[in-house]
């Protein structure tokens, strides 16, 4: 278990896919720390990367770092900016689309990788 999570040191691996749909040529997630009770990432995805409607068994905070996206959360829908925060609840239907090229920082509680 790694206990410090250095960014020079933690190597960005291509997104495939997130959510099961296509995540763009250039996304990437790099996973800077993981233990019993949480995951923490960084992701960066494409323009025009979208995910479709779906829940988890997790709890997912998210952090925008840069870009824009537009979340709908249950029945609730914003357009989220650089500084800009959001939580996907457990078992609360989601999704998003991503409008600019976008980093973001995500913490999972419990661990689950949702990318591929």
């Amino acid at each position: 278990m790694r206990l410090v999570g250095k960014g020079s040191e933690i190597a960005g691996v291509r997104l495939q896919r997130v959510e099961g749909q296509p995540a763009g040529e250039g996304s990437t997630v790099k996973e800077w720390l993981s233990g019993t009770r949480g995951l923490l990432a960084e992701a960066t995805v494409d323009k025009a990367v979208i995910t479709p409607p779906h829940a988890h068994h997790h709890e997912n905070f998210c952090y925008l770092i840069r870009g824009r996206i537009r979340v709908t959360i249950g029945d609730e829908s914003s357009e989220i900016g650089p500084g800009d925060a959001f939580l996907h609840p457990a078992g609360v239907l989601h999704t998003s689309e991503v409008l600019e090229d976008s980093t973001w920082i995500e913490f999972k509680t419990p661990p689950e990788r949702t990318w591929e």
